[in-house]
């Protein structure tokens, strides 16, 4: 009889132990910022999951970390609770590339949390967080496998990437912002949904650019856009007392107070708008 085995006893030393699926998960993060090629796990109380869909949520989730969103090859031996789940990830760009980029982003994320005023209003801060994604670059709107990267340095970008990045500039300045997935005009689409002065409503930054600044919307104002309504908060139309009360009208515009500059960067790309940086 022979056996084979189908890793080395180096990579056999390499398997990390972890006891649930909450520990199995904070070993995948740490693989993906990292840019790992694989991670195997021997999962004490095992439980199935959909490691496809959890790579790509967080890779939504953390375009500050995750510069490129890895296919995914899964596979789990044993029985019983106990089980080694071996994970494979497969990026189109090199891992150094990957770890540069990143690299080049973090500035531009630190940069945006200290745009924004401390002790101002939500929409104040949401409308900041607008200006200092927009007013970067002349974009292009184009689809990349590296969007955080392809966005804030050369600025290209279709709706997935503006919607991820201002959702996490939006997060990490303590704001509560999420994407939307579903469809503008019959198209794929992705906007966000943010929360301001206890309400919620629509913000699709490539509309607002066109309207020519920040703007909030209401469910009822969101002709043409298709989303799964039972997935996200309702935005409903806000009575016009409460609009006045928490700054929060449909149409207005908060722009930055003088107070407010943005911290020096260094930009190197010759894309880049040299007149929207100062």
């Amino acid at each position: 009889m022979t056996i084979a085995y189908r890793h080395s006893p180096m990579e056999i030393r390499t398997i990390r132990e972890v006891s649930d699926s909450g520990e199995a998960t904070e070993e995948i993060v740490k693989a993906l910022k990292n840019f790992d090629a694989s991670v195997v796990l021997l999962v004490d109380r095992y439980a199935p999951m959909d490691f496809t869909q959890l790579v790509r949520d967080h890779a939504e989730e953390h375009p500050e970390t995750v510069m490129e969103t890895p296919q995914v090859t899964a596979a789990a031996y044993g029985a019983g609770s106990s089980r080694v789940v071996e994970l494979t990830f497969t990026y189109q760009t090199s891992r150094d590339a990957l770890r540069q980029m990143q690299s080049q982003v973090k500035p531009v994320f630190d940069a945006a949390s200290l745009y924004v005023s401390g002790d101002g209003e939500d929409r104040q801060k949401l409308s900041q967080l607008y200006a200092f994604l927009m007013e970067r670059f002349d974009y292009k709107i184009e689809t990349s496998i590296t969007p955080a990267y392809s966005l804030l340095r050369h600025g290209v970008g279709d709706s997935r990437a503006f919607a991820t990045v201002y959702a996490a500039m939006c997060r990490l300045a303590g704001l509560e912002c999420m994407t939307v997935t579903g469809t503008h005009a019959g198209d794929p689409w992705t906007w966000n949904i943010v929360l301001d002065g206890g309400h919620y409503y629509h913000v699709d930054l490539l509309r607002c650019s066109e309207l020519g600044g920040y703007h909030e919307f209401t469910d009822p104002e969101m002709s043409g856009y298709v989303w799964d309504y039972t997935a996200y908060p309702e935005c409903p139309a806000v009575p016009a007392v409460a609009a006045a009360e928490t700054g929060a009208a449909r149409g207005t515009e908060e722009t930055p107070t003088e107070a407010t500059t943005l911290p020096p960067e260094e930009t190197t790309e010759p894309t880049e708008n040299p007149e929207k940086n100062t």
